[in-house]
């Protein structure tokens, strides 16, 4: 799993792109707000969160994750409840 948002997932995405026959499935794990923003009440949070303590951050739903993952080439964009607050995400290219 590679933390993109951090900087350690762009080594994963030049070896994806440089083998572009490769399979990949990507992972992701967030907080993933419904589409009304304030529900479930700790992705509602998060996004507050990220809000106050980074310039323009927000917490993803589920269809803008699901955009951002198709524009990079990616299909099959799958989400997973977990028994925790986060969902998994999957994505296939």
């Amino acid at each position: 799993m590679l933390d993109i948002a951090a900087g350690h997932g762009l080594f994963g995405i030049t070896i994806a792109q440089r083998n572009v026959r490769a399979e990949i499935v990507a992972v992701v794990l967030e907080f993933v707000p419904n589409a009304d923003r304030v529900s479930p009440p700790v992705p509602a949070r998060f996004s507050l969160t990220m809000l106050a303590g980074t310039p323009g951050g927000d917490a993803y739903t589920f269809a803008e994750l699901r955009q951002q993952l198709e524009a990079a080439g990616l299909s099959n964009v799958s989400a997973h409840a977990l028994p925790t607050p986060e969902t998994i995400m999957l994505a296939e290219k």
